[in-house]
């Protein structure tokens, strides 16, 4: 049986920060999506999946993100690592992107100053994330270090394209893949299909009866920045805390 966990609003015990839900048609409709994409979660093999209901992601709150992942890569998950800041995980993607860097380097092309760049990397050390050699730093374990595979936000709108494009955007600064949820009656417009291709995304719609994929999205490599880190970090805290407990 696979492994499904639902977080945020509705389970405050998962300690997620979320909003607080408003109920309605939209969030019906959401919550009939999740049942949707669970089944069809069924086919897939060799790893688990979240799902965070209106997460609270740097000041912004995603209808509802899809996270892939392999529970074993959590196993061993450290606590110190949520305590890390939005610089901190800054510099570790830096690292991870470059693979092999200097102090220097990171105070430079970071532009940030050589006692914020010296804290948080023994912040990144205590946390177990990396380590050093020959003076350039590296992630520690590079290919156990994030236990996510694919981040799929969605946002949902029962009226309106234009309205959900703001959000859409934001989500992309973290989503490995970007989606939509409209509500529609008809076959879509072909502008509608034309524009969400053009922006990568997905598009789901649904006749107030069944759900369809009416446009895949672009799937990118995962993590693409410091915020899709952080989903990584939430998810490794959550289930840090659903261990303990």
């Amino acid at each position: 049986m696979k492994k499904c966990i639902e977080l945020g609003a509705l389970h405050p015990e998962s300690s997620v920060r979320a909003r607080t839900i408003t109920w309605g048609q939209e969030f019906d409709m959401v919550q009939e999506f999740i049942s949707y994409k669970k089944r069809k979660y069924e086919s897939k093999r060799n790893c688990s999946l979240a799902i965070f209901i209106e997460p609270m992601i740097h000041e912004t709150y995603p209808d509802v993100v899809f996270v892939e992942y392999d529970p074993q890569k959590f196993e061993h998950w450290n606590e110190k690592r949520w305590q890390l800041s939005t610089i901190d995980r800054k510099i570790l993607y830096y690292i991870f992107s470059k693979r092999n860097v200097t102090k220097e380097r990171i105070e430079k092309n970071l532009s940030l100053r050589p006692a914020l760049v010296l804290e948080s990397i023994e912040k990144l050390l205590d946390s177990e994330l990396i380590d050093k050699e020959n003076n350039f730093w590296r992630i520690r374990d590079r290919e156990n270090i994030f236990g996510v595979r694919c981040v799929e936000a969605v946002e949902a709108k029962i009226n309106g394209w234009r309205n959900v494009l703001q959000q859409v955007i934001i989500n992309a600064s973290f989503a490995s893949e970007n989606s939509v949820l409209l509500r529609r009656k008809c076959k879509m417009k072909v502008e509608t299909e034309e524009e969400g291709s053009s922006l990568g995304l997905g598009i789901y719609l649904y006749d107030n009866k069944n759900f369809s994929e009416a446009l895949k999205p672009r799937r990118r490599r995962f993590p693409m920045s410091e915020s899709a880190i952080y989903i990584n970090e939430m998810l490794g805290y959550s289930l840090y805390h659903q261990s303990e407990s």
